[in-house]
């Protein structure tokens, strides 16, 4: 976190003071947005009218406000290899000013004395009630999301929040293999001669992939992609498995992929509100479990994608009822990591 502050502003006035009992030890959870399509004078209107706070678990505060001459702080991380192979981060942090304008924003308690700040839970508290207002009032209300991060409650210094960044795992790749390039090729080459209604199905899911291999949540996306490629929900895919690897029953499916346990995070995901936390290995194995229902699709040579993770060394997946191939010194170092 790279820590700055504006001189012409301070950001601690977007907290109300009433939060925090001990100011110079706590600090709130900022968001700031830019604003588009509407006169001075009607925000003047709307500013009055705007509630100035609501409660969820903790309260969020909202603020329309006229800015002029604030530098935010921008940075960019790359993650690239050196010559070598080892993997080096990089990162460039730069000030920005903002242009004058108005901004939206919102507001939520962080950093309360000695208790530290839960970033992920600021982060879904401020989604939840900017969701609500932008759904009302349009996205132009709360156009681009132009700065959010932490900001001291007295003095108004604040720290930029760096992108989530996933540290590469030696099971994510790469998987350098000729075959690799061919099975690829092969699976775009089929859908480019595919009828339309069906390759714009597979295309589709494709993109949904696509958006779980970069999302930091990525559950959503991947289950959206299984059922877009099956044409239907959880018994389809199960259907479809059970077809893929000639197994002799949906129980076996269960038993034998791991799949009840992905269709059950499903139910807690979409019916209980309960957030999935996937590690590497199992992204990797969703990833393959897709790749070999994709080449069913598209009527291609079974390559035994899922039996070929599941019998690798170096994978744990355990958490899906599966086998734990991590060698002894793999566990004893990802126990230190801990």
């Amino acid at each position: 976190m790279t820590q700055h502050e504006s001189r012409k502003i301070s950001l601690s006035d977007f907290a109300p003071r009433k939060w925090f009992s001990a100011p110079s030890e706590s600090s709130f959870w900022l968001r700031i947005f830019s604003l588009v399509g509407a006169s001075e004078e009607t925000l003047r209107e709307q500013s009055a009218a705007m509630p100035r706070e609501v409660h969820l678990d903790r309260p969020v505060a909202m603020h329309l406000a006229h800015l002029q001459g604030l530098k935010l702080p921008l940075s960019d991380i790359t993650i690239h290899a050196l010559p070598s192979g080892i993997t080096q981060f990089s990162m460039h942090a730069r000030d920005q000013a903002l242009p004058e304008g108005p901004y939206v924003f919102l507001a939520t308690p962080f950093r309360t004395g000695d208790q530290p700040g839960d970033e992920v839970s600021a982060k879904h508290r401020l989604d939840v009630v900017g969701g609500v207002i932008a759904a009302h009032f349009g996205v132009n209300l709360m156009r681009e999301m132009i700065y959010q991060g932490e900001v001291e409650a007295e003095g108004g210094r604040f720290s930029f929040s760096s992108p989530v960044v996933r540290v590469p795992q030696a099971t994510e790749g790469p998987f350098l293999h000729v075959q690799n390039w061919n099975d690829a090729m092969e699976i775009v080459d089929c859908i480019a001669r595919t009828e339309k209604q069906r390759a714009d199905r597979l295309r589709l899911a494709i993109e949904f992939l696509h958006r779980a291999l970069r999302d930091s949540e990525p559950f959503f996306f991947y289950w959206t992609a299984l059922e877009v490629l099956c044409n239907g929900k959880a018994q389809r895919i199960r259907s479809r498995i059970q077809g893929c690897y000639r197994l002799a029953s949906v129980g076996d499916v269960d038993r034998q992929t791991g799949f009840a346990t992905i269709a059950r995070w499903r139910h807690e995901f979409f019916h209980k509100g309960r957030r999935v936390t996937l590690s590497a290995d199992v992204e990797r194995y969703i990833q393959l479990l897709f790749l070999d229902l994709l080449r069913q699709e598209l009527q291609l040579p079974l390559r035994g994608f899922l039996a070929a993770i599941q019998a690798a060394s170096g994978y744990n997946l355990a958490p899906l009822g599966l086998p734990d191939n991590r060698t002894e010194e793999q566990k004893a170092m990802e126990q230190t990591k801990k």
